[in-house]
């Protein structure tokens, strides 16, 4: 599947290499190689973070998320951007809280 989706992405970009900038094409097979390398290295970091969210959620915690406007501290919901895949009723629930920044109170 991944060498699917690589020789997908590669297919007009090498095209652009050959015939534009006159460059040899990239092989599909290497650059796979290369993202399997990675993958051994970060896979310990990866989650299923919808449900690892609404885990914590369910459990009353409170889920900080940091990006490039600074933290932000969201309480029984989660970020917008992860609103497609939460639980429905957790989708319900985003609309009816506030963003506040992290060590605002109110």
């Amino acid at each position: 599947m991944l060498r699917d989706k690589v020789v997908a992405s590669l297919e007009q970009k090498n095209q652009i290499l050959v015939k534009i900038f006159n460059r040899r094409e990239i092989n599909a097979d290497t650059v796979t190689e290369q993202l399997l390398a990675h993958a051994e290295r970060i896979a310990p970091y990866v989650v299923d973070a919808p449900r690892l969210l609404n885990n914590a959620l369910d459990e009353g915690k409170v889920v900080l998320f940091e990006g490039c406007a600074g933290p932000t501290t969201w309480t029984s919901t989660t970020a917008p951007t992860l609103r497609h895949q939460l639980e429905p009723d957790r989708r319900r629930r985003l609309h009816r809280h506030r963003c506040r920044p992290a060590g605002s109170t109110g």
